[in-house]
């Protein structure tokens, strides 16, 4: 079961200045991996625009992850403490045994 959730991208800004998703994964990396793994889920993987450096100000986050128990309200706040966190929109897809065939970059 791929679960997917989307939502509508906003900039991210370090004081008064925008800064593209990829540059908020670098920053945070650590924290994204804590928010990971608090909501019983593992090995984030970026992918889409983010992965392929191809973001801009307003783009999303794409995360790929391992969840030891399927359970929407768990992926549903992995995507709340990233969007808090960056304060960027994303999605969060969990990875099944029919994995999607994606270029991955793990966090």
């Amino acid at each position: 079961m791929i679960v997917h959730v989307d939502v509508v991208p906003f900039n991210i800004h370090f004081g008064a200045c925008p800064v593209k998703p990829s540059i908020a994964l670098e920053t945070h990396r650590a924290a994204i991996r804590s928010v990971v793994l608090r909501h019983r889920a593992c090995n984030a993987r970026v992918f889409g625009s983010v992965l392929h450096g191809t973001d801009q100000d307003g783009s999303d986050i794409d995360l790929l992850v391992d969840h030891r128990r399927s359970d929407r309200r768990n992926l549903e706040k992995i995507k709340n403490g990233i969007e808090e966190l960056l304060r960027v929109g994303g999605k969060v897809i969990e990875k099944t045994d029919k994995d999607i065939l994606l270029g991955k970059k793990t966090i």
